[in-house]
């Protein structure tokens, strides 16, 4: 058997290759835990699902109780100032302003006026005029209604 030594080697490569295809890649042979081993595993993995579980209630827990409280402290402010707006109105009535006006004060639509016309030695400054009708708990008026500038007109010869 003469053989050319490359008809060798290419019939060992052939083989080879045959042989490689054919074999599995890899074995690996199942061995069973130890009961003992099996026991700790799943306490160990039951025992920090079980505490995950019970942190993620505390906090659910807690805040429905925020929420609850918080709900509940709203719907008492709201209930305070309903009432609140409930006695406003009906407690207010359009008060009648000519009533309401101290003694000499005239009314003009919703407001009272007073009219100091004082003769040049008794008359005061701006500033003075201003200060004496705030101690009266009112203000200087600011006439900027044609209605106002006549109304105002009509009294200084009432």
């Amino acid at each position: 058997m003469n053989r050319n030594p490359q008809e060798e080697m290419e019939e060992i490569k052939e083989e080879a290759a045959a042989n490689y295809v054919n074999v599995p890649a890899c074995t690996v042979d199942k061995v069973a835990a130890h009961p003992d081993q099996r026991f700790r595993f799943f306490t160990q993995t039951f025992l920090a699902i079980a505490v995950c579980w019970l942190i993620l209630l505390v906090i659910m827990g807690l805040r429905i109780y925020y929420l609850t409280a918080v709900k509940q402290e709203l719907e008492m402010e709201r209930k305070n100032l309903t009432g609140q707006i409930q006695n406003m109105e009906t407690n207010w009535t359009k008060p009648n302003i000519s009533q309401a006006c101290q003694k000499g004060w005239r009314v003009f639509e919703s407001s009272c006026y007073l009219f100091y016309d004082a003769d040049p030695p008794d008359q005061k400054t701006w500033e003075e005029a201003r200060e004496d009708c705030r101690e009266q708990s009112s203000d200087l008026v600011v006439v900027d209604d044609e209605d106002e500038w006549v109304m105002r007109k009509l009294w200084e010869f009432i």
